[in-house]
């Protein structure tokens, strides 16, 4: 079985995607042995020339999101030079924490980065520019940050910050079987068709009532319980499940916070999650709640809107894709 070519390229990221891969352990070696790695800047030291060198990549793995010029040019070289191209991560797929920084514009967040923020002093602060450093070119800041997935067709999509396990072991098995001669399914999706409550084995009243939106500090909560129940929010009805036959982040009582992103017909997750919320949060009071009073509600015990809502596809959003052709 002849091996495949394997090159991964980097955008926006945390470190937490390689880490990802090395929690599998010794399936790593099998990994070695399927491919010949080309390209990967954490595990064999390559510069952005050697990556414009190469001609010919079976599989091309991104990390990240898009928030340079640099970033964007790593992700336009593995698209090109790729034959299967993998989305790695809710960055790629989402836009992911990166995303975040869309709230504000770039020229806003260098201003308190470098001028307004405590004990900061700087001789100038840097533009939406390349800026030269000696023999060093630091690339351009874009105004938005882009989720990939805008800016190119990904063949397979690996969902979670950062994935699981098991989501790198398929991934694994799915280079064996390419590298077999199988063919990849289009659009493929490492994750679950359905919501993380789907998976959840806490109890579930059939009518969700909330009568006040309490953190997870805040209340002596039942483990055994549906957070929104107990007025704890919690992301799963909206986001497709994947990280476990437990979904991993409620198995350890902390309520989903959405990583692997929407619902395959669900367009905004955040926006679809504040409509569900909205009606539990109304039920029974309807006659005497107005939209007003609903929004001063959400607003007042929500203390981040979105960073609750939209925490790992903000780029993604219907109201949100203004950095497009940025």
């Amino acid at each position: 079985m002849k091996k495949a070519r394997l090159a991964v390229g980097y955008g926006s990221i945390c470190g937490g995607c390689d880490v990802a891969f090395t929690d599998v352990g010794t399936e790593l070696v099998d990994l070695a042995e399927l491919v010949d790695i080309v390209y990967w800047p954490a595990v064999v030291d390559g510069k952005i020339e050697q990556l414009k060198k190469i001609s010919d990549i079976d599989i091309g793995i991104y990390f990240g999101a898009v928030r340079t010029e640099h970033h964007e040019l790593v992700l336009r070289l593995l698209d090109e030079k790729s034959k299967i191209l993998v989305a790695f991560g809710t960055c790629p797929c989402y836009g992911g924490i990166p995303a975040l920084g869309n709230v504000e514009t770039s020229d806003s967040l260098l201003q308190t980065a470098y001028s307004e923020a405590p004990n900061t002093t700087n001789d100038g602060i840097p533009g939406l520019r390349k800026l030269k450093r000696q023999t060093m070119e630091v690339p351009r800041l874009k105004a938005f940050i882009s989720a990939p997935s805008d800016l190119v067709n990904f063949d397979v999509f690996v969902p979670g910050c950062p994935p699981p396990v098991q989501s790198v072991s398929k991934l694994i098995d799915l280079i064996r079987d390419y590298s077999a001669g199988d063919p990849i399914p289009e659009m493929h999706f490492i994750a679950e068709e359905t919501s993380v409550c789907d998976f959840c084995k806490r109890e579930k009243p059939e009518v969700i009532s909330i009568d006040r939106i309490m953190r997870i500090h805040e209340v002596e909560f039942n483990e055994d319980e549906c957070f929104l129940s107990q007025g704890i929010l919690c992301m799963g009805p909206v986001t497709r499940a994947g990280c476990g036959e437990e979904p991993r982040c409620i198995q350890k009582n902390m309520p989903c916070r959405g990583c692997f992103g929407p619902l395959p017909k669900v367009r905004d997750q955040g926006t679809k999650f504040l409509s569900s919320i909205a009606s539990s949060i109304v039920l029974g009071k309807e006659k005497n709640m107005s939209d007003e009073d609903l929004q001063h509600l959400v607003k007042k015990q929500v203390l981040d809107p979105v960073g609750q809502f939209y925490r790992f596809a903000l780029a993604v959003a219907a109201f949100n894709r203004r950095y497009t052709g940025d």
